[in-house]
């Protein structure tokens, strides 16, 4: 019970309570518990990437340029039979250079389906570095044939 403090010889008893206190303790609570709620459901998250139809077929020519990711991480320019395998230290010096590049300012990626996808955007990532602003990625192997 409070007590007010006046300026007579009386104390009187005061009749409402201070829920100052009370206010402070449950914003507090609030805070916590929307920091924490986003979290506790991003856990549960399971994702399923879902396979590609886009009902469209790209048909590569051979003058279209693509780069070949397989399994082991080696990255191959489609046609060249007796190019170096590339890696992430070299491929940005290699796509500088290329002529056929300098023209087009694009070309395409095609990545095997067991590499993680951090790896790929890294490739993509040295991609953009060597200044080629525009990369699709094929997912469709059947358009890799050889168009004539």
């Amino acid at each position: 019970m409070a007590v007010s403090v006046g300026g007579g010889g009386r104390r009187k008893a005061m009749s409402n309570i201070n829920i100052t206190p009370l206010v402070d303790v449950m914003l507090v609570l609030l805070v916590i518990f929307m920091v924490t709620a986003p979290m506790m459901s991003a856990s549960e998250t399971k994702v399923a990437l879902p396979r590609v139809d886009t009902g469209q077929t790209l048909e590569l020519s051979d003058k279209d340029f693509v780069l070949m990711i397989g399994a082991d991480k080696g990255i191959r320019i489609r046609g060249c039979k007796g190019c170096i395998t590339l890696t992430l230290a070299n491929i940005v010096d290699k796509l500088k250079g290329n002529k056929q590049l300098e023209d087009r300012k694009s070309l395409y990626l095609f990545a095997d389906r067991t590499l993680k996808y951090r790896y790929v955007l890294k490739v993509m990532a040295k991609i953009r570095e060597a200044g080629i602003p525009q990369v699709g990625l094929v997912t469709n192997p059947g358009a890799l044939k050889s168009k004539k």
